[in-house]
């Protein structure tokens, strides 16, 4: 069953791998904070983790957390309701 709770997790871990995604780009681009190095780290550490005989590159860290972001969107009910303009 899906509750408020488990939407509310949901939606707490989407926002957080959005915020990583953002702290890709900033470490990418220069300009990043220590903070944003910090999630860029525990990415790429969670990819060696998970999948050792992947490619470990910032690029595939990055990849990862795109995925984990997809998947986490399409569990949510409150990510998949249209956006009101």
């Amino acid at each position: 069953m899906h509750t408020v709770e488990h939407e509310w997790e949901l939606h707490v871990a989407i926002l957080d791998l959005e915020e990583t995604i953002r702290a890709f780009d900033r470490v990418q681009r220069g300009g990043a904070s220590a903070n944003d190095v910090k999630r860029v780290q525990r990415a790429m550490t969670d990819l060696l983790e998970t999948s050792p005989d992947d490619d470990f590159t910032m690029e595939a860290a990055r990849q990862n957390v795109e995925r984990a972001h997809d998947q986490l969107c399409a569990q949510s009910v409150l990510h998949r309701l249209p956006v009101a303009n």
